[in-house]
């Protein structure tokens, strides 16, 4: 079973390089002033069900939250208190992935430009299969 999935991620990975490199250039449209489409209100909304039912974030906070709590101790002040460090990290963390796409923006512009992210990606997910390919299921 290990074999099998390991050479479908392989195969998936190579198919994945391969649509990259041959990707064409997109046309990037940088919007002036306010690009949110909504009201507030509903934009937050909508981020909060896209978290909620974010599998990976699932699995994170029934893994890991566990383990902060006491059971000895109220269990309301515990989870607020998680849960307004969650969100203050998660705001900060998505704030920097903003700041960080708005640079990466301009550094797309023109189509040589898209061309050259697209195969480098590409070769990014060939190399990835590459050493996936390479990889060999331990022995206990």
């Amino acid at each position: 079973a290990f074999s099998v999935i390991k050479w479908f991620g392989v195969a998936y990975l190579i198919y994945l390089g391969w649509k990259q490199w041959m990707a064409p250039p997109a046309a990037v449209a940088v919007a002036s002033g306010d690009a949110a489409h909504g009201r507030p209100r509903a934009l937050v909304m909508r981020g909060f069900i896209v978290n909620a039912s974010n599998p990976k974030a699932i699995v994170f906070i029934l893994a890991v939250l566990p383990q902060f709590l006491d059971p000895t101790r109220p269990l309301l002040a515990q989870y607020l208190i998680l849960a307004a460090t969650m969100i203050a990290v998660d705001l900060v963390v998505m704030a920097g992935y903003t700041g960080l796409a708005s640079k990466v923006l301009r550094l797309l512009r023109t189509p040589k430009q898209q061309k050259r992210m697209n195969r480098t990606f590409a070769g990014l997910f060939v190399g990835a299969a590459g050493f996936l390919a390479s990889l060999h299921r331990a022995t206990a």
